[in-house]
């Protein structure tokens, strides 16, 4: 288990709660009578325990004042105008050798509840951070003000985006891994730096690097990863001067240790006063044994690690409230996650995250620093412990923000007597110009509780992460039974699932974001509809009645969604918590009606809390006025049929300016807060983060009764790490780009090969490079003898080529354009650079190397020849050429890794493994016939289908990298989980494959079961 002895007193805290008369009990009793409120040391003798000793009781008269006549952390100095009070001061012995001392301001008129503010808090622990990496000024690993004002540059500059909004604040350090290897010093000695300008140093030697990558690591110890001390966050460097200042470290370290650890007063080292022993020393004495034994004593109970403790809280009514700065310095943040999760176990039962909830909330706040402050101009002030203060005398919130919305100890008296939760709070600065936490038009939101940032991401996403099984359906109105006969050139790729089902490329899209395996008939169509309707009516089941679109086709459709909407998809047979429905095409379209009815009567039938519309809409930019007129008939269209949007979701190209969103909001009677604004994103794998800041989640919780949900704590920590493993890949800002030809028959409609894109970008994503993607007709590559614009493009596409450093040809039908391939993929094998061919792209390799190497000079595909003399790829043997849907070798199919082939490449991407499963489209093989004279010229054939007959994967073995697979990989790639042949497709053509490789970055491949489900 995670320690927190590392952790100083790292947070602030709120908590409210009713007063019982017992000694400082939570509970929520009856008001006290009202002759228990006089103020004397009768009243509050009875009710003290007995550890504590009341050292005064005083009166305060309305318009008076009150101090110590010093300033201190119970009273400031003789503050007047007081209300009528009662001041009493307490001190509580909690040990035989130590006690504190405690301050209370009591109003005449006392109802019996308690509010507490403090700095510190529940998360505990000491600071080892500084210790260990608190170098000399003189030390080259010393890190100065001047470099980590560089550092901080560095981070903003790579950071600020991740959020999807550059204001100059990392308000996701957790989604960013910033590069600072640009930072070293360039020269032949490697660490030659100049005297730093402007308060900022020109570069880091190799050993401040390694400072600085290590104050950002978590210190853990093997076997295990055992947590002793956790890192600091990205944007926290404006506080490193606090513990990194080349003296003695902070006292909350070394003061421990010594004082408390080991009790020494100089006389010894841990030997305690009037040892002979040397006094301790952090220079020389510290190591990971201090921090176990500091764990194993733990005097003044440091650790904090009684988080079951605030269960009492809890029981008696309390509410707390935690917060801590995004930026802080000094103290880890993440030392306040790992204590709001480890309360979480502990608190959290059956009811998950809810359990914790219902109580205590934590905030992470953008920007802020120690307790307060910013370095970047975050807004930072909602009332918190000496934030007040800091505004002015007499001053407890920023002036004209003096509300629940605006003030945390306003929020926490609404929390606690209105039963209102503490959901969200607007920060703002309070400095010579008042700056309203805003982002473009949207408040900037200090999310709490914790797991609010971290489990939130596109809507199914969003659920999934709850810790809830999702499944999806896509509803296409097109008449077609599947996709499997539409031209890919209009209708964009045609996906293939585990099952053979050729479905609408959205499908992919589900697998790929939710890591589910859909069925065939999670792709509903109109011809699957009236199919299934017509044959209802010759089996005789509708009993002889006229069949119509209502009740009949309606109803079937209901039907339809109903089951399908049970069917297991995560390999868990368990069924969906939540399905989410996708209807395409556009309102006013004759072949959307019956859909639309039909959920209008589903949301009617599945009753509150089990249907919700969310209304997808775009809205333009003409001349640079935002319009909404498309919108607001489109909605109004929608309600005139019964589907009533819940939320309008806006599609944009930049954020909607708060009169617009107020516009949309009255004409489409929704809330504000119900119109989700969704602005491009850098990629649309950020787009989670944008869903994420407008609270979505909470809307989902509500209107869909989510926490009426068993969710156990293992399942929303299955949620957290999924989320967190797609937030370390997808935020980053990547420096260097990876530069790689696309080389098709379909590139005028780009979707034809969305599956293809998405595994390129995925591995990409994973080895941290920026995909540059070229575009190229195959057709282009071929020499003609036209003029003008045909040798422009045939010059431009060889150009394009030329200049690539990886070279892909993805599947395809028919003759045309392929002799461009085989042109192209000749260069690639002849200039060593990196090749992938799938399905098409595999057999013209496969045609081209004969041409070249193997004697055979008109060597072609049946496809495209069916009388040629050399047939390197033939018809498949089972093939139906009277019924051309659905014949083709379709779905998850096996491929053998052949003896002797250990040095394949493509074998170790997939873990080294002997079987593996991937999926096909394609109606012509390899012919096995010319099998042996293929790999004697070196195209060696490493995979094969189990029969030995059909060739799924050739390799070239002195190569970089020339692979080919008859199966698309790319149907099975992951964001978090690229496709195999990908990823070492990117990595070879980024010159990074065999680091790929001895990393072993992917498990061992694992095959997939084909789910439940109709093909």
């Amino acid at each position: 288990m995670a320690r927190l002895s590392a952790l100083i007193a790292s947070t602030a805290v709120f908590l409210a709660f009713n007063m019982l008369a017992a000694p400082f009990g939570l509970s929520r009793g009856p008001r006290l009578p009202e002759k228990a409120l006089r103020c004397n040391r009768v009243f509050f003798g009875d009710v003290l325990p007995p550890d504590a000793t009341l050292e005064k009781v005083a009166v305060v008269r309305e318009g008076g004042s009150y101090g110590e006549g010093e300033a201190n952390v119970a009273y400031s100095v003789d503050p007047t105008g007081l209300p009528a009070l009662c001041v009493i001061t307490v001190r509580v012995r909690s040990s035989s050798t130590s006690s504190y001392r405690l301050g209370l301001f009591l109003p005449d008129k006392w109802n019996s509840r308690f509010l507490v503010v403090g700095n510190g808090g529940f998360a505990g622990g000491i600071n080892w951070l500084d210790i260990l990496y608190n170098f000399p000024v003189t030390d080259p690993k010393h890190l100065s003000v001047a470099d980590t004002a560089l550092i901080a540059d560095e981070v903003i500059r790579q950071c600020d985006l991740a959020d999807g909004v550059q204001d100059g604040i990392v308000s996701t350090p957790d989604r960013c891994a910033p590069e600072l290897t640009v930072l070293l010093c360039s020269g032949k000695d490697n660490g030659a730096k100049n005297a730093p300008t402007s308060g900022k140093a020109d570069c880091l030697r190799p050993a401040q690097l390694e400072t600085a990558r290590n104050v950002y690591s978590d210190w853990t110890l093997p076997p295990n990863n055992e947590l002793l001390h956790p890192g600091l966050t990205f944007s926290s460097e404006g506080e490193w001067l606090l513990i990194l200042n080349g003296s003695e470290p902070v006292p909350y370290g070394i003061g421990y240790a010594r004082d408390f650890l080991f009790d020494d007063d100089g006389g010894g080292g841990g030997g305690g006063s009037g040892s002979d022993a040397p006094p301790w020393d952090w220079r020389t004495s510290f190591n990971e044994s201090v921090v176990r034994y500091a764990d194993e004593h733990d005097p003044g109970n440091a650790t904090a690690d009684d988080c079951a403790a605030l269960g009492a809280v809890r029981e008696r009514g309390g509410k707390v409230v935690i917060y801590h700065g995004l930026a802080d310095g000094l103290v880890p943040t993440k030392g306040t996650g790992v204590y709001w999760n480890r309360t979480l176990d502990a608190l959290g039962g059956l009811g998950g995250l809810g359990g914790l909830e219902d109580f205590m909330r934590l905030f992470l706040v953008p920007g802020m620093g120690h307790c307060y402050g910013t370095a970047v101009d975050a807004p930072w002030n909602f009332g918190g412990a000496f934030q007040a203060g800091l505004i002015g005398s007499g001053v407890w919130s920023v002036p004209g923000f003096e509300d629940a919305e605006h003030d945390a100890l306003m929020a926490l008296v609404d929390w606690v007597e209105k039963g209102k939760p503490l959901d969200s709070i607007v920060a703002t600065t309070a400095q010579e110009t008042l700056l309203v936490g805003r982002w473009e038009g949207h408040h900037r939101l200090v999310h709490g509780p914790a797991c609010h940032l971290a489990l939130t991401r596109v809507r199914p996403q969003l659920l999934k992460t709850l810790g809830l099984r999702v499944s999806c359906i896509k509803i296409d109105p097109y008449v077609s039974v599947d996709a499997g006969l539409m031209a890919p050139a209009e209708h964009g790729e045609c996906f293939v699932l585990c099952s053979g089902g050729e479905v609408d490329l959205d499908l992919g899209n589900y697998e790929r974001y939710l890591s589910v395996r859909l069925t065939s008939d999670h792709n509903i169509t109109t011809g699957k509809v009236y199919l299934n309707v017509i044959q209802k009516e010759r089996r005789g089941d509708y009993l002889g009645k006229t069949v119509q679109i209502v009740p009949h086709v309606t109803d079937s459709i209901k039907e339809w969604i109903r089951r399908v909407s049970k069917i297991p998809v995560d390999g868990s047979n368990e069924e969906p918590d939540v399905c989410i429905i996708e209807l395409g095409g556009t309102i006013g379209d004759i072949e959307s009606m019956p859909f639309i009815e039909a959920l209008t009567q589903l949301r009617h039938e599945a009753g509150s809390g089990n249907f919700m519309n969310i209304h997808v809409s775009y809205v333009p930019t003409v001349h640079g006025e935002q319009k909404t007129k498309p919108t607001q008939h489109a909605v109004k269209s929608i309600r005139s049929h019964g589907l009533i949007p819940d939320i309008v979701a806006c599609r944009c190209e930049t954020p909607l300016a708060e009169s617009t969103v107020a516009k949309l909001a009255l004409h489409c009677q929704v809330e504000a807060d119900q119109v989700l604004v969704v602005r491009d994103m850098p990629t649309i794998y950020q787009v989670p983060l944008l869903l994420r800041e407008q609270e979505l989640i909470r809307q989902l919780r509500a209107k869909l009764a989510l926490d009426k949900l068993t969710i156990t704590p293992e399942m929303v920590a299955q949620g957290e790490a999924l989320w967190d493993l797609w937030t370390s890949v997808v935020t980053p800002t990547y420096q260097e780009e990876v530069k790689i030809a696309l080389v098709g028959k379909y590139v005028r409609c780009q979707d034809a090969y969305l599956s293809v894109v998405k595994a390129l970008e995925h591995s990409a994503m994973r080895i941290r490079r920026k995909l540059n993607l070229m575009w190229i007709d195959s057709s282009d590559l071929e020499p003609t003898t036209g003029g003008g614009a045909a040798q422009a493009k045939y010059h431009k596409a060889w150009h394009d080529v030329s200049t690539a450093e990886g070279i892909i040809v993805p599947g395809g039908f028919g003759h045309r354009g392929t002799e461009g391939m085989m042109r192209v993929t000749k260069w690639a094998r002849e200039n060593n650079i990196p090749f992938l061919g799938v399905c098409l792209g595999f057999q013209v390799a496969a045609i081209q190397f004969a041409r070249d190497l193997c004697g055979m000079p008109e060597a072609t595909s049946e496809e495209f020849d069916a009388q040629a003399k050399d047939l390197v790829v033939v018809n498949m043997p089972e093939l139906d050429k009277q019924n051309m849907g659905g014949t083709m070798r379709l779905g998850l199919r096996k491929t053998i890794f052949q003896p002797g082939t250990e040095w394949s490449r493509a074998r170790a991407l997939y873990g080294g493994v002997e079987v593996i499963e991937e999926r096909h489209r394609h109606r012509y093989e390899i012919n096995p016939q010319l099998v042996e004279t293929l790999e004697k010229a070196g195209l060696h054939f490493v995979g094969k289908d189990e029969t030995g007959d059909r060739m799924e994967v050739f390799e070239l073995k002195d190569h970089p990298f020339f692979v080919g697979t008859q199966f698309h990989a790319e149907y099975q790639s992951q964001v978090v989980h690229p496709s195999r042949p990908y990823l070492g497709f990117i990595a070879a053509s980024a010159g990074c494959l065999d680091k790929v490789l001895n990393q072993k970055p992917v498990e061992p491949f694992k095959t997939v079961a084909v789910l439940n489900g109709t093909k």
